[in-house]
Order: C-alpha cells, then sequence, then structure tokens
C-alpha cells in the first residue's frame, strides 16, 4: 500500500513540473502566424475542390497576440483593442477563459495549439519581444 501512495506522489509530483514547465515557456509576447482548418474528407468533397487543409491568408485576418502573464492573466490583443482574461494548463490543454486547447508543441519560438471540440483548427504563434 505503501509503494502505492509512493508511485501515485511522484507521478503527481511530474505532471506538476510539466505543467509549471509549460505555463514558463508560455510567458511571453506570442504572434498568430498560421490558422489552419483540417476539413475531413467528407467536408473536403462538399465545400472545396483540391486541398484539404484550408489556411487563413495574412490579408483577410488582422494580426492577433496574446501575451501571457506570470500571474495567470492573458491579454490578447486584435486591431489596437486588448482583451484581459486568465488561462491554466494543465494535462497538455490551455485553457482560456471557457475555451480549451491541445498544446501540440511549445518551446522557447514556437506555440502550436489545436482547438479542442467541434471544429479542428491548428494555430501557430511565434514569440515577438
Amino acid at each position: 500500500m505503501n509503494r502505492i501512495i509512493l508511485i501515485l506522489f511522484f507521478i503527481g509530483t511530474f505532471n506538476c513540473s510539466a505543467q509549471e514547465e509549460a505555463k514558463l515557456l508560455l510567458q511571453g509576447k506570442w504572434e498568430l502566424v498560421v490558422e489552419e482548418k483540417h476539413l475531413s474528407e467528407n467536408e473536403a468533397e462538399i465545400f472545396y475542390s483540391g486541398s484539404v487543409t484550408k489556411t487563413e491568408s495574412d490579408d483577410e485576418k488582422p494580426k492577433t497576440y496574446f501575451v501571457f502573464k506570470p500571474s495567470d492573466s492573458l491579454h490578447i490583443i486584435q486591431n489596437r483593442t486588448i482583451h484581459r482574461t486568465t488561462y491554466k494548463v494543465r494535462d497538455s490543454v490551455l485553457f482560456i477563459g471557457n475555451n480549451s486547447f491541445k498544446i501540440f508543441q511549445v518551446s522557447d519560438t514556437e506555440v502550436i495549439l489545436q482547438e479542442n471540440g467541434f471544429t479542428d483548427k491548428r494555430y501557430i504563434y511565434h514569440r515577438r519581444e
């Protein structure tokens, strides 16, 4: 019984340290550079002919920045408007307000997120200072 408790303790400690590491890497200013929507084969046949991936061009969308603060606050900057909200990182999932995103990659220079839920959008952010 003591071994099980000890194993659970170490697993919990490792999980918390991984979340803290991801949270520390996220801190700073990030610019959205690519927004992709991966369509199923049925959707592609119905809506598009050709490519199964639709990417928004830079001309179609205004620049979007995420500024992650150490105090679990997030500033979303778009069209010179700042939206303030909170964020959490838990089990490789980034929670922003009521939305959640799977964290595929987080490094010093790039973050790749996938929206959880009905859509299958993937977002790529690059660090800006």
